[in-house]
């Protein structure tokens, strides 16, 4: 397959895999958000603005991530007990959506063999290290689909957390 063809189908590879963790990660933080909103008051409104005027724009992803871990841990025994390692699956989610949100794709010409050899594009973490300048991290569909399915759970479960 000639060069161009391979950047074309890993930029296309790339933004499907960046707009899927980017919509299901959203889901998991507006739902995380919600429950946090609905622990600290009963009120509807007061619920709607906790999350209109405090959570959504001033607080982070991975702030809510570990706020959320705290009050599951404290008022939701039988969450915990369902998900003993939501603490470092949900860190994990925040880590691997920074990634697909920030990182550039690699198209040099050792991605672009990657590409074609073993359908694996590449992210590259431009860095100031005195061991590297550059991290590369290798996205196939097997660790993507293995990604989504383990945040799937978690969508579910936070689903049903906030309907109970």
């Amino acid at each position: 397959m000639e060069k161009v063809k391979i950047e074309k189908l890993i930029t296309e590879v790339s933004r499907m895999s960046r707009g899927t963790m980017i919509q299901i990660i959203s889901e998991i933080e507006t739902m995380m958000s919600i429950y946090i909103a609905e622990l600290l008051t009963s009120d509807k409104q007061k619920t709607e603005e906790l999350i209109c005027l405090i959570l959504a724009p001033r607080v982070s992803l991975e702030d809510k991530r570990q706020v959320f871990c705290f009050l599951v841990d404290q008022y939701n025994p039988e969450f915990k007990k369902e998900h003993p390692n939501h603490n470092a699956d949900l860190k994990r989610f925040v880590e691997q959506r920074n990634i697909y949100a920030h990182y550039p794709v690699d198209f040099s010409e050792d991605a672009i063999k990657k590409y074609k050899d073993e359908t694996t594009f590449t992210f590259v973490q431009l860095k100031n290290s005195k061991a590297s300048l550059v991290k590369r991290i290798d996205i196939n569909e097997r660790t993507f689909h293995k990604l989504i399915d383990d945040m799937n759970v978690y969508f579910t479960a936070l689903k049903k957390l906030i309907k109970s």
